[in-house]
């Protein structure tokens, strides 16, 4: 629907591969965009505000999650959060 538009298109969201991707272009008029999604059982809590985006995971248990993040591959672990500047 409308809002998952929204996520792959400006978010850069994409879940059809092995490990999520998030590669934003947000609208230069927009300030910012906040989500949250599942894939494959864990919660991924999004926040994208100017240059910078910000992501952190609950229900990760003890794993490391593999993510691909502003062309990065990042680990993402319960209790913490990954950071990164939009290019």
């Amino acid at each position: 629907g409308t809002v998952y538009d929204v996520l792959v298109s400006f978010a850069g969201l994409n879940l059809s591969g092995d490990v999520p991707v998030l590669n934003p272009k947000l609208p230069k008029h927009w300030k910012g965009l906040d989500f949250r999604f599942t894939f494959r059982g864990k919660t991924y809590l999004v926040s994208i505000s100017g240059q910078q985006i910000k992501i952190s995971g609950k229900n990760m248990g003890r794993d490391q999650i593999k993510f691909h993040l502003c062309g990065q591959e990042v680990m993402l672990s319960e209790g913490k959060s990954v950071s990164t500047t939009i290019k």
